[in-house]
This record gives C-alpha cells, structure tokens and sequence, in this order.
C-alpha cells in the first residue's frame, strides 16, 4: 500500500513539475513572439522612414516638381512665404505650372499611402511654416524634445486605441544641403533637427501591409506543448488509474475465489463426518436399549449436528451464488400452487387470536408461469421464517401480484409484512450482508447464522429481481421481493 502511495505521489508531483515547464514554455513563446513583434514593427517603420526620405532628397535635389495648375492643385501659399516670390511660372504654350516643394510631395504621398494601408505618416516640427505640420500630441512633441538627449535616436510606443494596438514611431528629420534652397533664409544649418517623421497605425494593419512573417508558431509551440503535457498526464493519470482499479479488481476476485474455494472444500469436508455423526445417532436409537439421560444427550447430539449441517450448506450456497456456479431450473408452474404449498409450511406457526397468519395473492398472478419454483420457494420460506421468528403477537401476511413488462415476461411480486419488533435503521444496509446478525439486539431468542437473507436476496438478482425492506422498529417490517418469469403461451 505504502509503495502505490509513494508512486502516486510521485507521479503527481512529476506531473505538476510538467505542467509548470509547459506553462513557463508557452509564456516564454509568448513573450519572445511579442518583442519579436516590436522589432519587426521598429524595422517596418524604420524601412518606411527611409524610403520616404530618399524620395524627399530626391526631390529636393532637383529643387522640386512642377505640376499643372489647376484647382484641385493650387499655389502653395507657404512657398510663396519661403521663397520671397511666386512659385509658378507659364510655358510658352500658355500653360501654368506650380512648384510642389518635396515637404508638400511628401505629405501628399503620405496621404495616398495612408488611405491604402490605414496608416498614418506625417511631418512634424516644433515650428513649422505650414501649421499642418506641428506636433498634435504628447508622444509627437516630447519625441522632439528627446532627439538630441537620445543621439538623434528614433522614439517608438504602444499604445491602445478603441481596444486595438497601436504603434507609434518617430525619426529624426536632420536638415542636409538641398533643404537650404528653400530654408536657408530661415536659420537652417546643415545637421540641425528641425523636426520629424511620424508614422502611426494599428499593429494589424503594418503586419497585413508588410511582407514580415511574425513567429506565431512560437506561441502555438507553447500552446502544443502546454496541450500535450496535460494530455499526457490526464492520460497517464487516467492509465495509473485504470491500472490501480484493475488490481483491486484482480485482487478482490482472487481473494473471493479463495474465499469461495475455501468455503467449498471445508463445506464437502464437514458433510462427511456430519453423516457420520447423524448416522451415529440413528443407530444408536434403532439399539433400543437407552436410558432417559442418554437420549437427551442423543437428541442433542442430533440437534447440533443437523445446526451445523444447516450452516455448511448455506455457506456452500452462498459461495455458489458468489462465484455464478448456483443454476436455476425453470419448469411450468402456478403462483396458485406455491401460495398453498407455503401457507401450508406456516401455518401452524400461527396462533389464534395471537399471531394470525394471512395470504393473498391479485389476478394477474393467475395462469401458468416458467421459472424456478423451488428457489423462489426458498427465498420465502426465509423470509416467512425470518417473520414468525421476530413477531410474537399482531399478525404475518403474504401476498402476491404481477406486472408484465416486455418479451412476454412477468415481474412477480410477493410482499411479507409482519408486526413484529422490526429492525433498527442503521442494520438495514448491512441485513443483506453474509453472516451479519441483527438478533440480539432484537429479540433475545432470536437465533441464526447470517446467510439466509444474503442466499435469498442472491437468488433474487440471478431471477433478476431483488428484495427490498422497509422497517420501523416496534413496527414491523415488509420485504418485498421481485422475481422475472415467463409466461406459457
């Protein structure tokens, strides 16, 4: 017992040290996945960032684009303010063109980005010529200000929006010497930070927008693994378990075929000198020639034996019934007949005006039945005995009835209920169990071995029935019997 204990809770404890592992694995994936999605996110914003600002120097380089007039592209009046003049001029078919400044190119590339991938993209500076431009919340505005304490590093958070993860990114817009054909009147010197790209969108939208594969399977791998370490300890517990039921199983069964084996070879053992000894007796009494005292002792010796005879043939019946080697003998019978073969056991057990002894037995009982007459006999000879033996006055009644059920079978049903002393509530669960007697504490006379209620109610289960009992001490008590027969067509 100590060494099944020992490995159950060795096992359990192996199987919460797994559940550990696999539950510190798959929160390992999960954090390894989420800063792999940051960094993929800094490189996507970072690669963003740069091809933005190779177009601008682009642009800038060859001192902007100029584009037809029209009113959907009008003048821009901060370029006007920029350059001391205006920024359009006429071909010599007529035609007008303005000047788009690569600021202005850009941020009408940013919002025909931004409209395809949800993303947003926008220049930022502290003081701006075009006021589109300026810094429009805490993270914008205080990246500026860090730009110089972080060695121009670029700025980048979470944040959360409606319930969705957002990312935001800032890089440093460093002035170079094409920025000064438009700004050199402006103080711009050559390496200044006068302002930034900010770039912003939800976390969904950058990865379905980018060719970067994020490890979701590092957090599936932890979720298999976590899977896989409870279902092989559910299993493995479940086998432990099984295995553990199917020993206590193969044990008990061993030990009640030892038991029943047992039973059966001291039971032929005893038979024999029982045989002798009741034989003894009757050859004595045949020899004519005793005295008073010694037929006394003759009738004693008779009774005692036949006692014990009684006690190994319920004893080899009960083992009968235990290991299934008991058989049942179905014959034609009436209820009719068995009613009057027990009432006539019993009646002169009655007493008039004393104990009465009453039978009835319903309709439905009535016509011709296959079962084995013989065993339910048995069962109500005990439990008719087991009444007159606890009733001393008041009255004992049998009754029967039945109640078809399906195939063309009958569910008999015979009731014995008795006045007696009856039977204290915390014996009714063991009554049933072999070699359990209640009598003592009963009714002082009251004398038996224990294993005519365990042989009757086994009879019972092998006619597919049962016996129940209701009891209240000073009361009385009713068995109710069940037992399945045929009907004879």
């Amino acid at each position: 017992m100590f060494a099944r204990n020992h490995k159950k809770w060795l096992f359990l404890a192996l199987l919460f040290s797994a559940l550990f592992i696999g539950t510190c694995w798959s929160w390992h994936f999960v954090q390894v996945e989420q800063e792999y999605r940051i960094e993929s996110l800094k490189r996507i914003s970072q690669t963003f960032f740069e091809e933005h600002l190779r177009f601008r120097r682009w642009v800038s380089e060859r001192g902007g684009i100029y584009i037809k007039k029209t009113p959907e592209n009008p003048t821009n009046p901060f370029l006007t303010q920029l350059l001391g003049r205006s920024p359009d001029v006429e071909t010599k078919d007529g035609v007008v063109l303005t000047l788009r400044n690569p600021a202005t190119v850009l941020r009408e590339i940013f919002q025909l980005e931004g409209s395809q991938n949800g993303m947003e993209y926008r220049l930022v500076s502290e003081h701006p010529v075009n006021p589109q431009n300026l810094w429009r919340d805490a993270f914008e505005k205080d990246g500026l200000a860090q730009f110089v304490e972080n060695g121009n590093k670029p700025i980048f958070a979470m944040q959360e929006r409606s319930g969705k993860q957002f990312f935001r990114y800032l890089a440093p817009f460093v002035v170079e010497k094409n920025c000064l054909g438009c700004h050199g009147n402006s103080g711009y010197k050559v390496g200044d930070i006068r302002g930034g790209i900010s770039i912003s969108g939800p976390v969904s939208s950058v990865f379905a927008h980018s060719n970067v594969v994020t490890p979701h399977s590092y957090s599936f791998l932890g979720a298999a693994v976590l899977l896989l370490v409870v279902f092989l300890g559910i299993y493995a517990f479940v086998i432990m378990g099984q295995r553990t039921l199917y020993a206590a199983r193969e044990h008990a069964e061993k030990a009640s075929q030892a038991k029943s084996f047992f039973v059966f070879g001291l039971s032929h053992d005893l038979r024999t000198p029982l045989t002798g000894i009741l034989g003894g007796v009757d050859l004595m009494r045949l020899s004519g020639s005793l005295n008073a005292a010694q037929e006394e002792c003759l009738n004693v010796m008779e009774a005692s034996a036949e006692y014990m005879s009684r006690i190994v043939g319920n004893s080899l019946e009960v083992a009968r019934i235990e290991t299934g080697t008991i058989e049942l003998r179905p014959a034609p019978f009436l209820v009719s007949d068995l009613m009057e073969k027990i009432v006539s056991m019993f009646s002169a057990q009655a007493k008039p005006g004393v104990l009465e002894f009453h039978s009835c037995m319903d309709s439905s009982c009535v016509g011709q039945l296959l079962g084995d007459e013989a065993r339910i006999m048995q069962i109500l000879s005990n439990m008719l005995g087991n009444a007159f033996k606890f009733t001393s006055s008041g009255s004992v009644k049998l009754s029967a009835q039945g109640q078809a059920v399906a195939n063309g079978e009958i569910v008999l049903c015979f009731r014995v209920e008795d006045t007696g002393t009856g039977i204290p509530q915390d014996k009714l669960a063991s009554i049933f169990d072999p070699f359990v007697t209640f009598g003592n504490s009963v009714q002082a006379n009251a004398s038996g071995n224990g294993l005519g209620l365990a042989i009757a109610r086994g009879l019972a289960k092998l006619m597919c029935g049962d016996i129940t009992v209701k009891s209240e001490p000073g009361k009385g008590s009713t068995f109710v019997t069940t037992v399945r027969v045929a009907r004879v067509s």
